[in-house]
């Protein structure tokens, strides 16, 4: 998308991690296009497959567009195998796509984690389509602010209740710090339940616990 200024709206700070049992991410829901906060409700945490979830920064319309798509091979493979798709799987085929277009790029960077016969797993794909799998990570303009936050208080054993106060505080620390971070923030969760939004009521009341810088 393009606002009247002829800048793309972008979104700002994402973060993803892996627990014990599952992965949590958290967004804020910030587009900026320019100086312009061109939306305060932008999506930015998607359900790709029931198991796998999807976060993205960058620029909006490349966003949908390539949601529809992961979404699209998804369930092409589930028809075709007659089962699903694995999050590297997935993941895989999000970077070569990202790759394939990197002439005329996908504005993007994306956050995929979900939970199958494997675990939990979290694998970043960058503007190129470089991919890696990661069990912290975060995406945006506020990344190194939420980035500082997750690697202080992260550990490989902590619960999805844990993990979910820890995304929602980094982004929370982005949101004072970064000018394009702000807004509502949103959290999600995958676990061997699959892929669910987070109650708004259980977020607020989770980032009530957080405490505000005095500065």
């Amino acid at each position: 998308m393009v606002d009247i200024e002829g800048s793309l709206r972008r979104g700002t700070t994402t973060v993803g991690l892996v627990c014990g049992d599952g992965v949590v991410f958290a967004a804020d829901s910030r587009a900026t296009a320019g100086s312009l906060i061109a939306s305060k409700r932008a999506q930015k945490i998607f359900e790709i497959e029931p198991h796998v979830g999807l976060s993205t920064a960058g620029a909006v319309g490349d966003i949908q567009a390539l949601v529809l798509l992961l979404r699209a091979e998804a369930r092409l493979f589930r028809m075709r195998t007659k089962g699903p798709i694995s999050v590297k799987g997935l993941a895989t085929l999000t970077a070569n796509i990202v790759h394939g277009q990197r002439y005329f790029p996908y504005l993007v960077q994306l956050l995929m984690g979900g939970f199958d016969k494997a675990g939990p797993s979290l694998f970043a794909v960058d503007l190129w389509g470089g991919l890696s799998e990661e069990r912290v990570a975060s995406s945006g303009s506020g990344s190194p602010v939420a980035l500082g936050v997750l690697e202080q208080g992260y550990d490989p054993g902590l619960s999805l209740e844990k993990g979910l106060e820890l995304a929602l505080a980094s982004v929370r620390v982005a949101v004072e710090r970064d000018a394009a971070t702000g807004n509502v923030i949103e959290a999600a969760v995958v676990d061997g339940s699959g892929f669910r939004m987070v109650d708004r009521s259980r977020v607020e009341g989770i980032l009530r616990k957080v405490p505000v810088s005095p500065y």
